[in-house]
C-alpha cells in the first residue's frame, strides 16, 4: 500500500531508519519490529510517564501514557494505551515485559498516525511474528517494492555471523547458503534476512533481463 510506503521513507536517512528486516507484510497489514518501534519513539521524541501496572502472575494490564513533544520539550499530543498479556494470548513467559512492550508500541504508532495505514507491532500479537506459521514461506514482499527499485532497496547489507561464512557481506554468499539460512537457522530474524536476501536477487534478475530486452 501506498501510505504503508510513505510511512517507511518518512525515517530514511534518519536515527529511525527502517531497515529490510524491522519489517515485513501480513495479509494487507505492514507489521515493524519492536526494536524499530522504539527507534521511531526516540527520534519523534515520545516520552512515556510510569505506567499504572493491573495484574497478577496469570495476566498483566499495564496502562502507558506517551507524549510526543517538540525540541524544547513542549507536549504536542499525548495518547495513552493498554497493553494487555496472559497464557491466553502471549507465548511469552515473561508477561510483565511483553505487557510493557505492547502498550508502548501502541502508543507510539497511535502518535504517529500509522494504524490508519494498517501498520503494527509485532509484540501485539504472536502471529504478527516474523516466521509465525501463517506467513509463508517467511516475509512476503510489500506489493509496493517493485522489480524497477532493484534488489539493494530490500536486501539487508550487514554479514553473516557464524561458520565458514562468518563475515561474508549476504550479498555474496553462495545461494545454497542463503536457501539453507531461510530453511534451517534457528534465527528468525536471520530467516527473515536470508528471505529477503533471496528477493533481492530475484529482482535483480528480473532488472537484468528488462535492460537487456529493452
Amino acid at each position: 500500500m501506498d501510505d504503508q510506503r510513505t510511512l517507511v521513507e518518512r525515517y530514511e536517512n534518519t536515527s529511525a531508519a527502517l531497515k529490510p528486516t524491522d519489517f515485513w507484510a501480513l495479509h494487507e497489514n505492514l507489521i515493524i519490529s519492536h526494536d524499530a518501534v522504539m527507534r521511531i519513539a526516540a527520534f519523534e521524541k515520545i516520552h512515556f510517564q510510569p505506567p499504572v501496572v493491573y495484574g497478577d502472575k496469570n495476566a498483566v494490564a499495564i496502562l502507558v501514557v506517551g507524549e510526543k513533544t517538540d525540541d524544547g520539550g513542549n507536549v504536542l499530543n499525548c495518547m495513552w494505551s493498554f497493553g494487555e498479556a496472559s497464557p491466553d494470548n502471549c507465548k511469552n513467559a515473561y508477561l510483565w515485559a511483553m505487557a510493557e512492550k505492547r502498550a508502548k508500541d501502541r502508543v507510539t504508532l497511535m502518535l504517529i498516525g500509522a494504524y490508519e495505514y494498517g501498520v503494527y507491532s509485532d509484540v501485539e500479537a504472536d502471529e504478527f511474528k516474523a516466521g509465525a506459521k501463517d506467513i509463508a514461506p517467511s516475509a512476503p514482499t510489500p506489493d509496493w517494492v517493485t522489480a524497477d527499485d532493484g534488489g539493494d532497496n530490500w536486501r539487508d547489507e550487514s554479514a553473516f555471523k557464524g561458520g565458514k561464512n562468518a563475515g561474508i557481506s549476504w550479498r555474496n554468499l553462495e545461494s545454497g547458503t542463503v536457501v539453507w539460512a531461510m530453511e534451517n537457522h534457528k534465527s528468525e530474524r536471520v530467516k527473515v534476512i536470508a528471505q529477503r536476501e533471496l528477493e533481492a536477487r530475484e529482482l535483480d534478475q528480473t532488472v537484468e533481463v528488462e535492460k537487456h530486452s529493452g
